[in-house]
């Protein structure tokens, strides 16, 4: 499979994902209830606040197997994050680099975990992605979207050139509307400037996943014989997760975005099972016995050069 046509298909099915997940909390009726209604259970920590771990066990499967496809295709907020990353770098029009992961990503996990145990909703609600981007969707854009809709409605009866429903808007509380604000504001904000901050930051999902995608068996994999260091790779890397220092690509914190992948023009990264090592090893580690032969065969070799040579010319003077 071509390198495009992996990106393509992430960002169809993303958009895809994105869209399914917005219509489910943003209309009025029950019409995308039954077809869209999965969504919400293929959610990891959604189904697993009602004590199931099935969506736990198949996405960590998922993860060590094919990397955090998750986050990069079934994640609304992941969606949402690559967008404003996408006109912010547009607008910025400065790179990603690499940084190193944050140290305290386990917290926040343990964190949900517990309060998931413990039957605490709080916690879960304004750190879990879906989570943050259902409750924004229900809380600001569906009382949004029923005004526009009795808007339209209003006019067509005052036109008197078509029919619409008036739709009950559904009216959160303030306090409600002022917790999604926030929170997409703590979101978004960072993926203008950095990309997938959240996601490798605070978010308990990608924390999750980040364990088995580590070892995962296809992932992204640079070949140092071809590599030129361009940087192509690290500047589209939103995960700020490509070292290229040591041709590394860090599997835990890879959304598995390909971005990479469709920038390189040395044709030096893939996604695929086997790891490419050097065909010639640049350095090798010796140990301090084998140090000390090597000097001395060195050493010994340039004498006995020096006395070849100082034969020779007592030879020609002779």
């Amino acid at each position: 499979m071509s390198r495009n046509r992996l990106k393509i298909i992430r960002i169809v099915v993303s958009l895809a994902m994105f869209v399914a997940a917005t219509l489910l909390w943003i209309v009025y009726s029950d019409i995308f209830l039954r077809p869209l209604g999965w969504i919400s259970r293929i959610q990891v920590f959604p189904v697993a606040m009602s004590l199931s771990v099935a969506s736990l066990v198949f996405w960590m499967a998922v993860s060590f197997l094919f990397g955090r496809i998750y986050c990069s295709s079934v994640c609304p907020l992941g969606t949402w994050i690559d967008g404003v990353a996408r006109v912010g770098a547009a607008v910025r029009r400065s790179p990603y680099r690499y940084s190193r992961p944050f140290d305290f990503r386990s917290f926040f996990l343990l964190l949900t975990l517990s309060c998931i145990a413990g039957g605490i909703a709080i916690v879960p609600v304004v750190i879990e992605p879906y989570c943050i981007y259902s409750k924004f969707v229900v809380s600001v854009l569906r009382p949004l979207w029923g005004a526009v809709n009795n808007l339209i409605a209003y006019t067509g009866t005052v036109a008197g050139g078509w029919d619409v429903y008036y739709v009950g808007i559904v009216r959160a509380s303030v306090f409600g509307i002022i917790i999604s604000v926030v929170t997409m504001l703590a979101v978004s904000i960072p993926a203008w400037f950095f990309g997938r901050t959240f996601c490798n930051t605070l978010c308990p999902v990608g924390t999750m996943l980040g364990y088995a995608s580590r070892y995962a068996l296809c992932r992204i994999d640079i070949d140092t014989d071809r590599c030129t260091n361009c940087r192509r790779c690290e500047d589209v890397c939103k995960a700020s997760c490509i070292n290229l220092n040591d041709h590394v690509v860090d599997g835990s914190r890879c959304v598995n975005c390909f971005n990479c992948l469709s920038v390189c023009k040395d044709d030096a990264i893939f996604y695929r099972t086997s790891r490419k090592r050097l065909s010639w090893p640049l350095m090798q580690r010796l140990s301090g016995a084998k140090v000390g032969e090597a000097t001395a065969s060195s050493v010994g070799g340039v004498d006995n050069q020096v006395k070849t040579i100082k034969q020779e010319d007592n030879e020609a003077i002779s």
